[in-house]
């Protein structure tokens, strides 16, 4: 299992400001910064580290991917306290000198943008569909739900108030669906 980590303490998941760091060092890159919300890092084989590797080109120019061994000397991962979706436990990670081989770069140097940019986009298509899918599922629930349950004698299903809100929730679904359709 891979954990992704771009988000920091100071930055949020705001790229242009991610200040962790990654320098050649003989046949190494030794990467250095503190990464926040990474999740499943705790359980992790490797953690998919973004980290500036070029500090004098402009950030579409100057970032790069690492695939780190979560068992690498120098990384401290502990696990960080949400309010909610805490159903996969997120994480802290401290890189402190930490050494990988010139070869765990994804892409090559200062390439990252490209790949972030890419994959961003596929993540929220399938976040997208995921909420589509799940809306979905809530409908027929509900709508099951309203038809056995019975308040003063009658199914939930007949009173208008009730039936108006699975109508909309229905509405609301079929027009986020085209939108992700193409996705499943």
């Amino acid at each position: 299992m891979d954990s992704f980590s771009l988000t920091e303490p100071e930055a949020g998941s705001d790229i242009l400001n991610v200040k962790t760091t990654a320098k050649r060092v003989d046949d190494n890159w030794v990467l250095n910064g503190k990464k926040s919300l990474a999740t499943g890092a705790a359980i992790a084989d490797y953690i998919l580290v973004v980290a500036r590797t070029s500090m004098d080109k402009p950030f579409n120019h100057g970032v790069s991917l690492f695939m780190v061994p979560a068992d690498t000397s120098g990384i401290d991962i502990s696990p960080q306290q949400k309010l909610a979706t805490n159903g996969f436990v997120s994480c802290e990670i401290n890189l402190d000198s930490v050494a990988v081989s010139r070869d765990m770069i994804i892409g090559g140097q200062d390439l990252g943008w490209g790949v972030l940019t890419f994959a961003g986009a596929v993540e929220r298509l399938m976040v997208a569909a995921s909420c589509v899918g799940l809306s979905l599922r809530m409908l027929e629930y509900l709508y099951e739900y309203t038809q056995k349950r019975m308040i003063q004698g009658q199914p939930l299903y007949d009173i208008q108030l009730i039936n108006h809100q699975l109508a909309d929730m229905a509405i609301k679904i079929k027009a986020a669906d085209p939108v992700v359709g193409k996705c499943h």
